[in-house]
């Protein structure tokens, strides 16, 4: 009964976390298709639409929450009976969560600290800022509180959660000789200054690792706990 009754509550946890899952794509494709909307029906009328569409997927929100979505949706339709195992070595498939756990915290935190009071954006925007800059970020940490094994993150892969905003900025290097602009002000060089930019780029950098780190630490802590609660549940009772 004991095998039975655990066979059924991993069953269910694993379509939970798949319908959670798809919950969660869904709502990041709607909240991508608002905005692009919202972006193209605002800009269309200054530029063309070639270049609308280039300057809307600039933005780090868009390039790391379009990562994240496909990255989850992938997950959801795997197969679930594949656990990894932390003793086969590096797991690309925990490598690249740690990656978008940590973008989607900073999208979400540098939005609200440093672009929110900004702007005042109604309708579709709104609500598409809503979806991904709050409610896709949320969702993905609940997504790895609740459902993703523990353990899995390696302290080695803490430099890769630069990779993303690395790219971000490679990208927007390249497309400013066509665009002439930068997506956001604090990333700006040409309004900063070099030695500003790099400054900030060094912040930004910094908070991307401790972050990281900081989710390694919380995966090892929440690993060990479950161990040590499963190896007390082991000992027999003293007669």
């Amino acid at each position: 009964m004991t095998g039975d009754t655990d066979s059924f509550r991993t069953a269910l946890a694993a379509a939970l976390r798949r319908g959670f899952q798809y919950a969660l794509g869904l709502l990041g494709i709607t909240g991508v298709a608002a905005l692009l909307y919202a972006s193209l029906s605002a800009r269309l009328s200054i530029v063309g639409a070639f270049e609308a569409t280039v300057r809307f997927f600039s933005y780090f929100t868009i390039q790391s929450g379009l990562a994240a979505i496909a990255w989850t949706l992938v997950q959801a339709a795997r197969s679930p009976t594949r656990t990894p195992n932390p003793s086969r070595g590096a797991d690309l498939g925990a490598l690249l969560h740690l990656a978008f756990l940590t973008s989607s915290i900073l999208t979400a935190g540098g939005y609200y600290a440093l672009l929110h009071d900004r702007s005042a954006p109604q309708g579709l925007h709104a609500f598409g800022d809503l979806l991904l800059h709050a409610v896709v970020p949320a969702m993905l940490v609940l997504d790895w509180i609740l459902f993703a094994p523990k353990g899995r993150f390696q302290a080695s892969w803490i430099p890769v959660v630069l990779a993303l905003p690395l790219l971000h900025l490679g990208l927007t290097a390249a497309l400013h000789g066509w665009l002439g602009t930068y997506p956001y002000y604090f990333l700006d060089p040409t309004r900063l200054g070099v030695p500003a930019f790099l400054r900030n780029v060094g912040v930004f950098a910094a908070i991307f690792l401790i972050v990281g780190a900081l989710l390694v630490l919380a995966d090892r802590l929440v690993a060990r706990i479950g161990r040590s609660v499963s190896k007390k549940k082991e000992v027999p009772p003293a007669c």
